[in-house]
């Protein structure tokens, strides 16, 4: 299990994120199997394939975990790495279609917790309202899988 550590204390609705003893924020990759990564890939799956058809699965970018929060990217494709065919305007084709959701676990369930429809986008090629989402719940580029906000200027 890969885990991140950025500098801060979080605070998230509900409580103060728990931190190690230095006062950093921890978040992990849920590994295979895990109920976690199994739960978000199974939502992420549905909305892919009422696009696609089946059977969809992922090559898993980045899964983070923290508290009630959780960021997917992925690229989603068929069984064994095939592309998927996007038959409507998009900004790429299927070998570099990549989707990132974030959620949020409410009920003990993990849903969807941005966009508003409730969907993930999978053809925008402009992400840096991530930033806003990260920034907004008090959570590192680091959890996006990033450096640094895809916002903040070399």
């Amino acid at each position: 299990m890969r885990t991140a550590v950025a500098a801060g204390l979080f605070v998230f609705i509900g409580g103060v994120y728990s931190a190690d003893a230095g006062g950093f924020a921890t978040f992990t990759t849920p590994p295979r199997g895990s109920p976690d990564r199994t739960r978000i890939l199974d939502l992420m799956r549905k909305p892919m394939e009422s696009v696609f058809g089946k059977p969809i699965e992922f090559d898993v970018r980045t899964i983070s975990v923290s508290g009630n929060y959780a960021f997917a990217w992925l690229h989603p494709q068929r069984p064994g790495g095939v592309p998927l065919v996007i038959n409507f305007p998009c900004e790429v084709d299927g070998r570099d279609l990549v989707i990132e959701a974030t959620f949020v676990r409410k009920n003990n369930a993990w849903v969807f917790d941005t966009p508003a429809d409730g969907q993930p986008g999978f053809c925008a090629d402009d992400v840096t309202s991530w930033d806003g989402w990260l920034k907004e719940k008090g959570l590192p580029p680091q959890f996006a899988g990033r450096a640094k906000y895809l916002s903040d200027s070399d």
